[in-house]
């Protein structure tokens, strides 16, 4: 009989801190996303230095409310400036996709799941996501129900090379914030921003 290949002790270590280090690295880029957002809101509020609009925004609780609060700071202000609330709005769409991703793996751990039978043929060390969706088609499955899909499922899983790409994903949604930035500055720094900074 045929043994189904196992990775050694070294072989799945060495995964283990690659799947480490890329949630770590996408988690700490997420950080620059949110600071970039943080300069667009106090921009949008107040660009005055002397009166930092940004701190109520560090005391909103999770992604999605500080999206909202800098969607809602950017119409207030950009509302006759329809470019740019066009580009706010393909922004945002971009960063509601990236923050489910950065959520997945955020809240994710690592299965290591051994072969099954012969077709697959090696270990397989991935980061699932965990969900209650998932639990429950996990039952369903330990039960025998018809139609329950193996766990984890294939569209849970990410992989070292799935993740490798992430990283720069979030780095781009934080430069095409810090352009937004940009914009919003040099259209209103001969009115709104010209201030008195003695």
């Amino acid at each position: 009989m045929d043994e189904f290949k196992r990775l050694t002790k070294d072989e799945t270590n060495a995964i283990y801190r690659r799947i480490y280090a890329y949630v770590g690295e996408i988690v700490c880029e997420w950080n620059e996303v949110e600071g970039e957002m943080g300069k667009i809101f106090q921009m949008c509020m107040n660009p005055d230095p002397r009166y930092p609009a940004a701190l109520p925004f560090w005391t909103i609780q999770g992604f999605r409310g500080m999206l909202d609060a800098t969607g809602a700071a950017v119409k207030a202000l950009c509302f006759k400036e329809a470019k740019l609330i066009e580009e706010w709005t393909e922004i945002r769409s971009k960063l509601e996709k990236a923050n489910k991703i950065r959520n997945k793996i955020a809240h994710g751990g690592i299965w290591h799941e051994l072969p099954r039978d012969r077709d697959q043929n090696a270990n397989d060390i991935f980061l699932t996501t965990s969900g209650e969706k998932q639990q429950d088609n996990h039952y369903a499955e330990v039960r025998g129900e018809p139609g329950a899909k193996r766990y984890p499922t294939p569209e849970s899983k990410m992989r070292v090379y799935d993740l490798a790409a992430i990283p720069t994903m979030i780095r781009e949604r934080t430069t095409e914030l810090k352009i937004f930035h940009e914009s919003i500055w040099v259209t209103f720094e001969a009115t709104y921003f010209n201030l008195d900074r003695r």
